[in-house]
């Protein structure tokens, strides 16, 4: 949750899901967070991918 009109804090945010996604590390904070109801379904697989593209 981000409080509204903070175009700086969003633009921080998305750069570090880019970069977290990008790198691989999301990979290793799902399984963290969520290892135990299995792998991330495709389509959740393909967001990561899609979010990691540059810019």
């Amino acid at each position: 949750m981000m409080r509204r009109n903070d175009a700086d804090f969003r633009l921080l945010v998305n750069r570090e899901l880019a970069r977290l996604s990008g790198s691989g590390e999301i990979r290793a904070i799902h399984e963290r967070w969520f290892g135990v109801l299995g792998k991330p379904a495709a389509i959740l697989e393909s967001l990561y991918f899609l979010n990691g593209l540059p810019e």
